[in-house]
Formats: C-alpha cells, sequence, structure tokens
C-alpha cells in the first residue's frame, strides 16, 4: 500500500482493490474506503461547489465545513487519488 498525505484527506492506496483508504479528514481520524467510483462523485460535488464554502460527511455522521479553499485543495487531493486508481 501507498501512503498519502494531504492537507484534507490521508490515507492509503489499496491497489490490489482499486480503493482509498481515508484515515482521516482535515486531522479527525476516521476510516472509510473509496472506490474510484466514490472518488468521482466527490470530485463532481466539488468541482461543481468550487469557490464556496460546501459541508462533506465523515462516514455519513459527522458534518465537516471546508472553506472555499480548502474545497479546491480537496479537488487537487481527488484528482491525485483518482489519477493513482485509474
Amino acid at each position: 500500500m501507498s501512503v498519502f498525505n494531504g492537507n484534507i484527506f490521508e490515507g492509503e492506496f489499496a491497489h490490489d482493490l482499486d480503493s482509498f483508504y481515508v484515515k482521516s479528514v482535515k486531522s479527525v481520524e476516521t476510516g472509510s474506503n473509496l472506490t474510484e467510483g466514490q472518488v468521482e462523485e466527490l470530485l463532481n460535488y466539488l468541482e461543481d461547489h468550487q469557490g464556496q464554502s460546501t459541508a462533506i460527511t465523515i462516514n455519513d455522521q459527522m458534518p465537516m465545513m471546508l472553506e472555499a479553499e480548502e474545497v479546491q485543495c480537496l479537488i487537487g487531493e481527488l484528482r491525485f487519488i483518482k489519477s493513482h486508481l485509474d
């Protein structure tokens, strides 16, 4: 597994599963496995909300606000993650 340490997401690539295991979001510990399709959905959602603050949820339970700059940062991180899952 390859480790990824971004400003928003930290996790590991599970190449045998074609997924990304999210270990933390903005330093909040979690344990979420994202498939390539889920990464694509989140990326599309954030691209539709560029330039504005938005909320995402961790494990469908904890809402987390992202400022516009954080949205842009996470878009870059998700593009990187997606490129390694293709």
